[in-house]
C-alpha cells in the first residue's frame, strides 16, 4: 500500500520540523503532486493543494482518498458558514439602509437602492 504525505504528516506532526515539512511539499511540487499558493515558508500564508496528478496517485490508496475527501468536506463546509454569514450581514444591512431611507422615500425607490423587494419593504414598514 502506497504510503501518502498527508498521512505521514498527520501521524508524525509532533515529531517532525517545519523544514522537513516545507522540502517534503517543495520535492512533492516538484513532482507535480502539489501545488501552492502564497509564501513558501510560511505556513499561515501558504495554500496546499493537491493537483489532479496527486488525486490520480492518491486514488489507488483508499485511506489517503477518503482523508483527502473529508478536509475537502470540512473546508467546504467552513467556506459555506463564512459565506453564509456573509449574505446575512449583508441583508441586514440592506434592511437597516431600508429602515433609514423609509421616511423620506417611496418603497419601490428603496427597494431598486438597497436590493430588497417591495415587498419586503413594505413588510418592515408594518
Amino acid at each position: 500500500m502506497k504510503e501518502f504525505v498527508w498521512k505521514k504528516l498527520i501521524i508524525l506532526k509532533d515529531l517532525i520540523s517545519d523544514d522537513y515539512i516545507f522540502w517534503r511539499i517543495g520535492e512533492l511540487t516538484k513532482s507535480g503532486i502539489l501545488e501552492y499558493k502564497g509564501k513558501f515558508g510560511i505556513m499561515r500564508e501558504m495554500e496546499v493543494k493537491i493537483t489532479q496528478k496527486g488525486i490520480e496517485y492518491m486514488s489507488t490508496d483508499s485511506e489517503a482518498i477518503s482523508f483527502w475527501r473529508s478536509k475537502e468536506t470540512e473546508k467546504q463546509f467552513e467556506r459555506d458558514k463564512i459565506n453564509e454569514a456573509k449574505n446575512q450581514g449583508r441583508m441586514e444591512e440592506r434592511i437597516n439602509i431600508a429602515k433609514k431611507l423609509m421616511d423620506i422615500l417611496d418603497a419601490e425607490v428603496i427597494a431598486e437602492k438597497t436590493g430588497l423587494t417591495v415587498m419586503q419593504i413594505k413588510n418592515l414598514i408594518n
